[in-house]
């Protein structure tokens, strides 16, 4: 065990957001591993404020790994540029170049679904910080106190946002959050199924630590006391438009994840991504409509987004990820009284850290 001293910085008081003061911070050895990467930089008595982004500016490298590695997946100009490569290819080599792609892809879509915890830590990751370097600011305000360490948890995200950045960002540097989840399991992030029915992206989402989003997926790695990510607004929400002064959540009629907590016995955590829909210029709402009314035959989003100069690139913005504590069902409780009392916690999340926001006067609405 190391013990630092650090002197925090002043912050928004809001709520119940208690006034920063000189503390000790004492950090486990996991900790430790990743205080280069995300010093602290505010401790009070009930939260830790972590930096992502800890001063590295945003260079070249970063765009171009940013948009290869992340945004590229997502983005409307996937198809044409691995189409045309293909075409060029059969303008040089003929038709053999289509009997390769097919085999190569028949090959990955019928190879076992490959993970290693290990390669994702050390490799992976690497390609992922550039999204907090990118970023304007990226900080992570974290509960000051540990969780219970006998249970899995379901961390509950919102808002879906277009690309999910911030979500993409916290599931691949999860090790920072060993502070307060349990360092005996893994973190897995929940996909939409459609995802994994398409080669190479199936093989890129399985190495990423990603699951099919189906209950019995998500059953099987918490009942190996693992801790899932879910973005619980879904599809629905990516089709619900972004507003400058509100973010509007879809989570009144999404029970399934508090069901499976039940469930499984695991505990449930709210999470709230601040700025998470201004990375992207809002869209019309006959746009939205129609990618909603697509949606039901295929799970595709909203694929075509506008950032900075128009382009499918995010615009820079202070970005704040904040964990609230771990919600546990009482015994009798319904699913109902459950997913009630994780609305009013996750309102209050907002209301106590929206103050730390360049927007103090931003609001939430639930749907």
């Amino acid at each position: 065990m190391a013990t630092v001293t650090r002197r925090t910085r002043g912050a928004h008081q809001d709520g119940n957001a208690v006034t920063p003061t000189k503390t000790d911070v004492s950090t486990t050895n996991a900790d430790m591993k990743t205080e280069d990467f995300a010093p602290v930089i505010e401790q009070t008595e009930d939260h830790v404020v972590l930096d992502l982004k800890n001063g590295h500016p945003c260079t070249f490298s970063t765009i171009m790994t940013l948009f290869w590695y992340h945004l590229f997946i997502f983005s409307p100009l996937a198809p044409p540029i691995i189409y045309g490569a293909l075409y060029l290819l059969y303008r040089q080599l003929g038709y053999g170049v289509w009997v390769v792609w097919f085999l190569l892809n028949l090959v990955l879509f019928l190879v076992p679904p490959y993970y290693n915890r290990a390669f994702r830590q050390k490799h992976l990751r690497k390609v992922y910080i550039p999204l907090a370097h990118y970023a304007k600011s990226s900080k992570v305000v974290l509960p000051a106190k540990r969780f219970p360490e006998d249970r899995s948890y379901i961390l509950g995200v919102h808002p879906h946002g277009r690309v999910m950045y911030s979500t993409s960002l916290i599931s691949q540097v999860y090790d920072v959050f060993t502070r307060v989840l349990p360092d005996k399991g893994d973190l897995f992030g929940a996909a939409a199924g459609g995802f994994f029915n398409v080669p190479i992206i199936r093989n890129w989402f399985y190495a990423l630590g990603a699951v099919p989003a189906g209950r019995s997926s998500l059953k099987k790695q918490l009942n190996k006391g693992n801790n899932i990510l879910i973005v619980v607004g879904g599809v629905k929400e990516v089709c619900i438009p972004t507003y400058p002064d509100k973010d509007v959540l879809y989570l009144k009629k999404r029970l399934g994840f508090i069901k499976l907590a039940m469930e499984t016995n695991a505990g449930v955590v709210p999470v709230y991504l601040f700025n998470e829909n201004s990375l992207f210029e809002s869209q019309p709402l006959w746009f939205l409509k129609f990618w909603e009314k697509a949606n039901r035959y295929v799970n595709v989003g909203v694929p075509f987004f506008r950032g900075i100069y128009h382009l499918p690139f995010p615009f820079q913005r202070d970005l704040i990820i904040a964990f609230g504590e771990p919600l546990f069902a009482k015994e009798g409780e319904s699913a109902e009284s459950f997913h009630a009392r994780y609305i009013e916690a996750l309102q209050n999340l907002f209301d106590k850290y929206v103050g730390m926001t360049v927007n103090p006067k931003h609001k939430l609405i639930i749907t």
